[in-house]
Order: structure tokens, then sequence, then C-alpha cells
């Protein structure tokens, strides 16, 4: 959330749908009923009974359309492995069923009566927030639950010390590129710079190496909203949001899609 309450990312539905991208079909009962219930405790102090059952019901909705979609059309052992996979877990997924949940959130938290925003806008919200944090969280478990399960590499000193240096100046980029304390040109440059560190991460560390780059990045923006920071000319909070929550699926589809393209060209020519 930001400082005045809008949502900028919604990471549980990314959990959710990971464990039904990687888990048995046998299993997804108890996930989806773990949902349910975990939705109504957090949701009963503010909204309605009927209310918090019936969001827990959306995010339901929304992770089960897009997992089954994923897996129908792409294969049962889903990985981001294949640049086709990562097309369709974006278009089933942050595309598709985010913006039908959001859809039914809209007109749930319409009939409630209790936001400010007209229908369009929450409508948006909800779509940007669960479809941003489906982009940037779902990847990173699947990658790293397929790298345990493949069985850990042995990684060389000099990338485990590559990697480290380039997490700390990944961090003090983003540090100063969402700071807000800079004018707004040097604030053009400065993504720019995270962009550029986004596909680096991607060429030297894979997969992995970008989903966690990603992250760091997220982190760091997301914490400066909620601090009600914002580098941006603008006052709107609504935009705020909106135009970080454009930056971060920009960097993660390229940083991460290259990735995954890089590790495909691998896979075909070891075949």
């Amino acid at each position: 959330m930001s400082a005045q309450g809008i949502a900028i990312v919604w990471l549980a539905n990314a959990v959710i749908l990971a464990a039904l991208l990687i888990l048995p079909y046998r299993q997804w009962p108890l996930i989806l009923i773990g949902t349910l219930v975990a939705e109504v405790i957090a949701d009963i102090s503010t909204f309605p009974i009927w209310s918090a059952v019936s969001f827990g019901l959306i995010n339901i909705l929304e992770v089960t359309l897009a997992a089954t979609l994923i897996r129908r059309i792409s294969g049962e052992h889903f990985d981001f492995d294949k640049l086709r996979r990562g097309g369709y877990f974006l278009l089933f997924g942050p595309l598709i069923a985010c913006a039908i949940a959001g859809l039914i959130g809209a007109t749930i938290n319409l009939k409630l009566g209790n936001s400010a925003l007209d229908y369009s806008k929450f409508w948006l919200i909800w779509w940007f927030g669960d479809a941003l944090g489906l982009i940037l969280l779902t990847p990173m478990i699947v990658v790293v639950w397929r790298f345990f399960e493949y069985g850990i590499p042995k990684i060389p000193n000099k990338i485990i010390i590559e990697a480290t240096l380039f997490s700390l100046i990944l961090v003090l980029i983003g540090i100063y590129a969402f700071s807000g304390n800079h004018e707004q040109l040097q604030f053009l440059v400065s993504p720019l710079l995270l962009l550029s560190l986004g596909v680096y991460a991607a060429i030297r560390f894979g997969v992995l190496g970008a989903t966690f780059a990603v992250t760091i990045v997220a982190t760091l923006a997301v914490y400066q909203l909620t601090q009600g920071i914002y580098p941006y000319s603008t006052k709107s909070v609504q935009e705020a949001v909106w135009l970080t929550q454009e930056y971060l699926a920009l960097i993660s589809v390229v940083s991460v899609g290259l990735a995954i393209l890089m590790r495909e060209i691998n896979n075909q020519r070891r075949a």
C-alpha cells in the first residue's frame, strides 16, 4: 500500500499461482481452501462476511483460471525455460485472469460503496496491482523451485563475487532512482540504468538472476511509495502508483523475457 492506502502490488496471488503451476492437480483443493480461509480471516474485520468471502472467491478464480490455461497450453511441467511459455504466462495470468478478477472486484467494491475511486479507476488499480504481483514474484518462485528440484550446481567463486557486487550496485542505483531527491532529467536516466542492469543480470546470471534483480528493484520502488516519496513530477498518488507499476512491469518483462530467450537458445545449442 502507498502512504494513502492505494494498492501498489498484490503478492498473495503470485504465491498461490506459483504453487498451482508447480504442484500436481490433486493438491489444488487444499491450496484453494487455504486461500479462501486466509482471505476471509484477513478481511472479516474490515468487510461484511459476504464481501470477504466474495473477495476470496475472486482470488481463487483468478489463480485457478490462470494456472489452468497456462498448464493446459504450455504443458504440465511448467517452467520459465522457453519464451513461448513466458508468453503464455503473461497472456493468461497478468493480462486475462487479473483483468477479469479486477472487473468482478470493482463491481463488489461499488456495491459496498466504500471507495472514493470510480469503477474504472478501481478496476485498473486492482488489475495492475494483481498483474504486477504475478509478474514480479511468480517467475522467481517457480524458477527457484525448479533450481532446487533439478539439483544445485556448483557455482564458481568469481560468479558469487560478481553477483554480490552487482547486487550492491543495483541497490545503490535503485535507492537513488526512487529517492525523489533529484531533477526530472536525472530520474529519466536512472531508470535506464536500472533497465540496463536488469539486462546485464539476464545475460550474466540467467533467469534466476534476472528475477532476483527485478525483485530488488521492485522492493526499493514500492518501499519509497509506501513512505510517500514519488520520484515523478506529479502530485497525484494514483498517477505515481500507475507510473511505478508500469515501469516495474517493463523492467520485469524485458529482463526476465531476455533471460528466458537466452536460456531457450542455449538449450537448443546443447540439444
